[in-house]
């Protein structure tokens, strides 16, 4: 008597078809597609242990990341707030936080070894002939000694702002947010330290520098917004 509770018996295999024999050009394109799929089949297995080792890496990145942004609240920064790093942004300052991302993109990496305020330490130094001749062989320098060594070496001809831009990233590895350069260069005119004529901005000899309180009412942000327009056309 047959127990209904069994399962039933599986299907037969079905026969192994294969040909008598081959010729030799078919033999040859036979051993082609097994070379083939065999290069196929371990590229896979290589590429699921690649992926494996990938998804570890990525949910240890994701929890490290987890716990900085969490350990931003004992600062009073939200860390439930979507826009946070716009929050840090505008709290540390636009040159602070790109020259950030720049040193965590390897842009300057002997600066992951420093501690951020000796990094911070390079912004100081006073504006004389000697130290703005030197920006061009200086490892790492601020976006404030970067723009001036530029302008200087304009001369008569002067820069735009979106010269600047181009140069910062060029020159330097600087990716910055593109009203930077703009607010940049407004601190700078207030200190002296550059004059510009219309859309164009001009290095000032430290000799000649003049601190001006009330540079104008244009603001940065618009002056490089028309000034990335007319690049355009």
């Amino acid at each position: 008597m047959t127990d209904e509770s069994s399962p039933p018996p599986p299907p037969p295999e079905p026969p192994l078809t294969k040909p008598d024999a081959l010729d030799e050009y078919e033999t040859a394109g036979v051993i082609s597609i097994l070379i083939k799929t065999i290069a196929a089949d371990d590229r896979i297995a290589a590429l699921t242990k690649q992926l494996v080792e990938l998804n570890a890496s990525i949910a240890a990145d994701r929890l490290s990341r987890a716990k900085g942004v969490n350990a931003l609240s004992i600062y009073g920064f939200d860390p439930l707030n979507a826009k946070i790093w716009t929050a840090v942004r505008e709290v540390i300052g636009d040159e602070k936080y790109d020259g950030a991302v720049a040193i965590a993109r390897g842009k300057f990496p002997q600066l992951l070894q420093k501690p951020i305020k000796d990094a911070e330490k390079t912004e100081a130094p006073p504006q004389t002939d000697a130290t703005i001749s030197s920006e061009s062989s200086s490892a790492t320098p601020t976006i404030s000694d970067a723009i001036l060594a530029f302008l200087k070496e304009c001369g008569a001809s002067g820069a735009k702002v979106s010269a600047v831009k181009e140069q910062l990233s060029k020159a330097y590895g600087f990716e910055t947010h593109e009203k930077t350069p703009g607010m940049t260069l407004y601190r700078l005119l207030k200190e002296g330290k550059v004059r510009r004529g219309g859309r164009i901005w001009f290095y000032v000899d430290p000799a000649m520098a003049v601190k001006t309180e009330n540079p104008g009412d244009d603001t940065p942000g618009n002056d490089n917004t028309v000034d990335e327009k007319e690049t355009t056309e």
